[in-house]
């Protein structure tokens, strides 16, 4: 909160909600990506590991044009992301130098998907095409565990589905 004067010499108190207030302080990021998976068993997926030293609350939105499904996998080991072009992390505060401590990285073939192991699914959608544009999902905001990789994935359940992920997400230092 902070005290700013009107136009008129009177105070106000202007408040700022978390997320708000993440963009203001530069700790606040988003990347996007998006494929047209061409059969059914082609997915999209995002994969990234957090720092022990960092707390990431993140939003996730997906969009698809024919039926798929989301998956959050979070604390899954063997992470191999080699395949994955890296993602650029844009700082929501563009007069902010902060950068983020996640590095995420996505694919989006069958033949280049990430290889992993185990995890914990901590959240499913299904995704279908119920308006001319595809079907959209925004998950609710979730803090993710530190020192775990993360997969997001959409999977496809038809051919040609034109796919896309956007992840949004704000650090604080542990």
């Amino acid at each position: 909160m902070s005290q700013q004067r009107g136009v008129f010499g009177t105070t106000y108190e202007m408040t700022f909600d978390a997320g708000q207030d993440a963009i203001i302080r530069g700790t606040a990021y988003e990347i996007s990506t998006r494929a047209t998976l061409t059969t059914s068993s082609d997915i999209l997926e995002i994969g990234f590991t957090i720092p022990t030293s960092v707390a990431a609350y993140v939003v996730i939105e997906a969009t698809a044009s024919t039926i798929a499904t989301l998956t959050v996998i979070e604390q899954v080991t063997s992470l191999v992301i080699a395949a994955g072009a890296v993602a650029v992390a844009y700082n929501q505060n563009r007069n902010s130098a902060s950068v983020s401590g996640i590095t995420p990285k996505f694919t989006g073939k069958t033949g280049a998907a990430f290889t992993y192991s185990g995890g914990t699914v901590i959240s499913t959608r299904q995704l279908g095409a119920n308006s001319p544009g595809g079907d959209a999902q925004a998950l609710p905001g979730i803090v993710l565990k530190s020192g775990a990789s993360t997969v997001i994935r959409l999977a496809s359940g038809a051919n040609t589905c034109d796919a896309a992920l956007v992840l949004r997400w704000c650090e604080d230092p542990r």
